[in-house]
């Protein structure tokens, strides 16, 4: 079945909504979808519902409420810390993290980045498209740009918080909520490594052999979240 994103549902008590221009146009033009077919809404907040094409007015479309969809998001939390990276590999990221239930992804500049420049728009997309096609409810938000000090202050007290450094113990799985910090394609300095320490982040690995920053980060990700 076919999701959309809606941000304000159909209810029962309001069975009757419209989507967006850009996903009206998603709906009738790329996909297709005919009068009295039905679809997956989801608001990008944890809920959705099953609905159907009502009508068309205007180029717009009206979908109507059939029932509540299941839930399917990741029961828990975790943040990703990634220092910059090339274009196609941070998209990689971006959608393969949302696609494995990261809860929020923050770029960050480091001592070795070689890409530079906040997209946080486009990075958002990519996320959401993800969030269509993975089925989860929640959308993983993408923050904007930030240093590299001001994302490892940015998490929140309580969260077990790990950076990653070929050859240190091996990662810790689910602890949460969580953080996982990893470098760009130079990986961290030791400058950066030393300054994650003294914030309380561990450090651990990821086993014998170095994996490419985007790699290690999914890599990452899936094992603390594995079982969830």
């Amino acid at each position: 079945m076919r999701r959309f994103f809606c941000p304000v549902l159909p209810q029962k008590h309001q069975p009757l909504v419209s989507v967006d221009q850009d996903v009206s146009h998603h709906v009738l033009r790329v996909v297709g979808i005919a009068p009295g077919e039905r679809v997956e809404l989801f608001d990008g907040q944890g809920e959705g519902c099953i609905a159907s094409l009502a009508k068309v007015e205007a180029g717009i479309a009206f979908f109507h409420f059939e029932e509540v969809a299941v839930v399917r998001n990741v029961a828990h939390e975790l943040w990703l810390l990634v220092g910059l990276l090339r274009q196609q590999a941070f998209s990689n990221v971006i959608r393969m993290s949302c696609e494995i239930g990261v809860s929020k992804l923050l770029p960050i500049v480091c001592e070795r980045s070689v890409a530079r420049g906040n997209k946080q728009q486009r990075w958002q997309k990519i996320a959401d498209a993800a969030t269509g096609q993975s089925g989860r409810t929640k959308k993983m938000q993408v923050c904007s740009l930030r240093s590299f000090q001001e994302g490892l202050q940015s998490v929140a007290q309580g969260f077990y918080k790990v950076v990653l450094q070929p050859g240190s113990k091996p990662l810790r799985a689910n602890s949460f909520p969580g953080a996982l910090l990893i470098g760009p394609e130079g990986g961290l300095s030791p400058n950066e490594i030393q300054m994650a320490v003294e914030l309380q982040w561990n450090v651990a690995g990821l086993g014998p052999l170095t994996l490419k920053a985007d790699t290690a980060a999914i890599v990452a990700a899936g094992l603390m979240l594995r079982g969830c």
